[in-house]
């Protein structure tokens, strides 16, 4: 009798065990700098030759009454207003309005999630 309550209890546990390290594996890209080198149109490569944000421009873009919304990652500010997980002026605990740059190499995004924001011009140094 006891025989199949152990059974059951061990599987139970491998499956818990098995379903935590599925859950909390590392992000291939956390960490991951190669994923600021994104490509850029010739269309956006103007913008980013043209259009200089100053930090004080980004830091009133914060999504907040309808206005922008815009984060800078590696000097290239981006708008993310478009973006619903931005919607309500934060996505994963980062505000817009700032350099997000650490931010962004430390998630689990991947290069594409930056190829598909739209480019507004670079940050100012």
């Amino acid at each position: 009798m006891m025989r199949p309550v152990i059974i059951v209890g061990v599987i139970v546990l491998v499956a818990a065990m098995a379903t935590a390290f599925w859950l909390f594996r590392p992000n291939s890209n956390a960490g991951d700098t190669s994923k600021l080198n994104r490509s850029f149109t010739p269309a956006e490569q103007q913008l980013l030759d043209t259009v200089h944000i100053t930090a004080g421009e980004l830091a009133t873009a914060t999504c907040e009454a309808e206005q922008r919304c815009w984060i800078a990652v590696n000097k290239v500010v981006y708008d993310v207003s478009g973006v619903p997980s931005w919607a309500k002026g934060t996505h994963h605990g980062v505000k817009p309005g700032h350099d997000v740059t650490d931010s962004f190499v430390k998630s689990g995004h991947p290069l594409s999630t930056l190829q598909k924001l739209p480019v507004v011009g670079s940050l100012e140094a």
